[in-house]
């Protein structure tokens, strides 16, 4: 008991015995966890999870980013950081999270994840205690947990999608970017029918090729799987970004004023907006305890 309330009952499909959260992670279940993906790569997913995270910096949000991308790592390459360290030092026990945290602009802490991502889903239960205890002590708690994961339906990549509170599936115009990204949406369905997913159009010439692109994702959605997603809007293609990469410095703080900043601006304040509806517990307690407890991903949807 604490303050007259009784900590809530493991739920059924906890970890197995031997694996118990601390108790004070028990009680920040305030932080929203947020994992955003693609259907393919080359759609410019990291860009947009490395500036969404500083514009909801800007907006008095303590924010977390877990750089999650097995295959292109590049968080610490677009903000211009050098990390030594990464996810499987703490993992292995030789560093505390502190220790492997980066502090990048604007105050976001980002979490190197390396080959430790991959350890993180695959944890026996003493490494899961050290790992629960680590976020436990993450002082002050985040608001946003950002996890920049893989593009594409592997496995690994779905364990992280399903695991958070709400998933933002980022695409392009191009039509191999957006049928990828309705087939992602199509496998993490599958696995979880009531997911609250986002979809946000990279790099559009217009708002119209943006608009074009959700009203056919919106129409196979429902046609095939009787199932809506949130608009978060678009990034217009904007000479700035490409500027910025080279500059190693995101484009929201290389160019404030850019096309391309004015709308993750506005693209993070929609985010922020949506009201997660859903009867099942939330919060990082929450993403950890269904990360260590996701058996098997969902076999790739058929094509319709």
């Amino acid at each position: 008991m604490r303050g007259g309330t009784a900590l809530p009952e493991p739920a059924a499909g906890d970890p197995a015995p031997g694996w118990m959260p601390s108790r004070r992670l028990l009680l920040q279940d305030h932080t929203r966890v947020i994992a955003i993906s693609g259907g393919k790569g080359g759609v410019g997913k990291s860009n947009v999870a490395c500036n969404l995270a500083l514009a909801m910096a800007k907006m008095k949000k303590r924010v977390l980013l877990l750089d999650a991308d097995l295959s292109l790592a590049n968080v610490d390459v677009l903000l211009g950081i050098t990390p030594r360290l990464n996810l499987s030092h703490l993992i292995s026990g030789g560093k505390t999270l502190e220790e492997i945290m980066v502090e990048g602009p604007e105050g976001i802490r980002i979490i190197p994840g390396g080959s430790g991502v991959e350890e993180m889903t695959n944890l026996d239960p003493g490494e899961m205690n050290r790992l629960f205890d680590a976020f436990a002590a993450i002082d002050p708690a985040p608001d946003i947990f950002l996890i920049d994961t893989a593009a594409g339906i592997h496995p690994n990549v779905l364990q992280f999608l399903t695991a958070a509170d709400q998933t933002i599936v980022v695409t392009t115009p191009e039509p191999t970017a957006y049928t990828d990204a309705y087939a992602l949406i199509k496998t993490l369905h599958r696995h979880d029918p009531h997911k609250e997913i986002g979809v946000l159009v990279n790099m559009a010439q217009s708002n119209h090729e943006a608009a074009e692109v959700i009203r056919l994702m919106l129409h196979m959605c429902r046609q095939f799987l009787q199932l809506s997603f949130n608009n978060l809007g678009f990034i217009p293609r904007d000479a700035e970004v490409l500027k910025s990469v080279r500059h190693q410095k995101p484009f929201l703080l290389y160019s404030p004023a850019c096309p391309a900043s004015h709308a993750i601006r506005n693209i993070a304040a929609t985010i922020l907006q949506i009201d997660v509806k859903t009867d099942r517990p939330r919060g990082l307690r929450q993403f950890l305890r269904n990360l260590f407890t996701y058996s098997s991903a969902p076999a790739p949807a058929e094509s319709s």
